[in-house]
């Protein structure tokens, strides 16, 4: 067992040591029982492998990591309890892989680890991994990705495709249905099209500067969340009523149906998920002393239930159809 505040691991299985003319050998097979590992801030930047630095008027040292001293064929299993974070992924990881070295350089890694159960940061949004793998066939350090993420439950489940390896990732939007990419950004960032933006959406920026200013970490809006425990921070134009969307709640009551008020607003919003198909949030008008407290359930693509308490007050089921596509 190994044990640190960000990583810790139950080990099982059996292994072989040999030391014989100053060389360790380590062969075996291990299973992680459970553990947990936080990957570590990026620190500074380091040169390539390839890049040797010689100082002037010193002398050249011998590469000590080509030294053989050590070396590894162990196959590990990571089990059914083992839960990675970091770079913006928290999942469940599951697979084996069998790493080898003969001490003269990094070890290569033969083998798949899959994501179960898996969220992934992105665009300020807690995207569902429907597709997380890992392919190791080579070096350790540089595997074969294959993972898709996405917004789900909106009509147009818009999200992220990562390919290509480690070092030279590929990133593109997709979605379903497909779409264009101005309008997959607008699901995957707002959570609706964009043609329901109803004016200068605030949303945007306030996404795109938690992209840009963050790093693992994903910076100090995402921050200023994780210390106020919510997952969602947005600024819109629109109606409490309406939530940001041009449609407005007619609401019943003993002088029969009455349309609320259209008169477009600025809107903060504050939301916390509590499942992947169920939000409750905060909103506050910026022009008036107006707010709701408002819970979103998708019961699918196609289909919510918005309940509200406060200046509006009342109870939504909306069904959404997009023509054309």
């Amino acid at each position: 067992m190994t044990q640190r505040p960000d990583q810790w691991t139950l080990l099982s299985g059996t292994a072989e040591l040999k030391l014989a003319a100053g060389m360790l050998d380590i062969a075996g097979k291990i299973r992680f029982d459970a553990g947990y590992w936080q990957l570590a801030k990026a620190g500074a930047p380091q040169l390539s492998d390839d890049v040797f630095v010689r100082r002037a008027g010193g002398a050249a040292k011998k590469d000590a990591a080509a030294i053989r001293l050590l070396s590894i064929d162990v196959e590990a299993d990571l089990g059914r309890n083992f839960h990675f974070r970091g770079a913006g992924v928290e999942s469940r990881l599951v697979g084996t892989v069998r790493i080898q070295s003969d001490g003269t350089g990094i070890p290569r890694a033969t083998g798949s680890i899959r994501t179960r159960d898996g969220l992934f940061d992105a665009y300020g949004q807690k995207l569902e991994i429907e597709r997380g793998i890992l392919n190791f066939h080579g070096l350790i350090d540089n595997p074969g990705l294959n993972i898709r993420a996405v917004r789900a439950n909106l009509p147009v489940e818009a999200g992220v495709e990562v390919t290509g390896t480690a070092k030279r990732p590929l990133v593109r939007l997709v979605s379903d249905p497909e779409v264009p990419d101005a309008e997959k950004l607008s699901w995957l960032v707002l959570g609706h099209g964009p043609d329901q933006q109803g004016g200068k959406d605030s949303s945007v920026l306030l996404a795109a500067a938690q992209t840009i200013l963050g790093g693992q970490d994903g910076g100090p809006l995402k921050a200023v969340q994780r210390q106020l425990g919510i997952d969602e921070f947005g600024i819109s134009s629109g109606t409490l009523s309406g939530s940001g969307r041009p449609l407005s709640s007619r609401v019943a009551s003993s002088s029969g149906f009455g349309s609320s008020d259209t008169t477009t607003d600025q809107i903060i919003s504050i939301g916390k998920r509590l499942s992947s198909t169920m939000v409750i949030s905060y909103d506050q008008s910026l022009s008036n002393a107006g707010s709701v407290v408002k819970l979103t359930v998708n019961l699918g693509r196609n289909f919510s239930l918005i309940g509200r308490a406060g200046s509006d007050t009342g109870i939504d089921l909306l069904w959404n159809y997009r023509f054309g596509r």
